[in-house]
């Protein structure tokens, strides 16, 4: 877990942090591990030693018979009793239907989750400012994005985009596009509309042996006042590679 983003991590997935000492589960070391959960019922595992400090064996700078630390080879697995205790709390979670389902059937006992219902996603790898989960209520970024997006999910939903997808998808790969010109037509309208408002020219040119929309990325990127400036600037004019020429700054 990245260091500087991890307790707002947690926080945010509502973790429970649960501390186990080895001595609770019988093992009489000098040896704690802390666990971050999302499942309340592993918090009744938690322990802390009640014993003095020269009651348990110290393993710090020690070596076994093989030469290897004692704390980093020995003590590296978990207690049987601490695992068999971990499995028997998350039990109910693997067997809550007391019955052999037929495999069309499982999602029927699906519960259905409500849009603001824990436990909730977090997608890494932009931090907290990066989440595309605009269901939740406590997000504190501007939703730059709401009316072009509720546009298109109406206009997929319609004409059961979404189904056509997962049948592409399922036939396995193919030359061909799933969509057609004439079907993403309205959806490039809107677009145009989107970009235009926010007073900018949409350019949908695509540059020789660089197949992607870099006009309209870097609109997108402005409208969403995305930090990196110089990104898609670079791309449109052809990614230096240093020789005889500095690298161009991203920020």
């Amino acid at each position: 877990m990245d260091g500087a983003r991890g307790p707002s991590i947690l926080i945010f997935i509502g973790a429970f942090c649960i501390t186990l000492t080895a001595c609770v589960f019988d093992w009489s070391i000098h040896k704690a591990w802390m666990f971050a959960a999302s499942f309340s019922d592993l918090q009744q595992l938690g322990s802390i030693c009640q014993h003095s400090p020269s009651d348990h064996e110290s393993i710090v700078g020690r070596h076994n018979v093989a030469g290897d630390f004692l704390f980093e080879q020995d003590t590296a697995c978990y207690p049987h009793s601490m695992a068999d205790a971990s499995a028997e709390s998350v039990v109910p979670l693997l067997f809550d239907h007391p019955v052999d389902l037929a495999w069309p059937f499982p999602n029927a006992i699906l519960p259905t989750k409500g849009y603001d219902d824990l436990p909730t996603s977090s997608e890494e790898g932009g931090g907290p400012f990066y989440l595309p989960n605009w269901s939740q209520t406590n997000r504190q970024s501007t939703d730059f994005l709401h009316n072009l997006r509720v546009q298109w999910r109406q206009k997929i939903l319609d004409q059961q985009f979404d189904r056509q997808l997962l049948a592409y998808v399922a036939q396995g790969p193919s030359a061909d596009p799933l969509f057609s010109a004439e079907t993403l037509h309205p959806f490039m309208n809107e677009l145009n509309h989107f970009i235009r408002m926010h007073g900018l020219t949409p350019d949908w040119s695509i540059r020789e042996h660089q197949p992607m929309r870099l006009g309209i990325l870097t609109a997108l990127s402005t409208i969403l006042g995305d930090n990196d400036t110089t990104f898609f600037g670079a791309l449109q004019a052809g990614v230096s590679t240093g020789f005889k020429t500095d690298l161009p700054l991203f920020q």
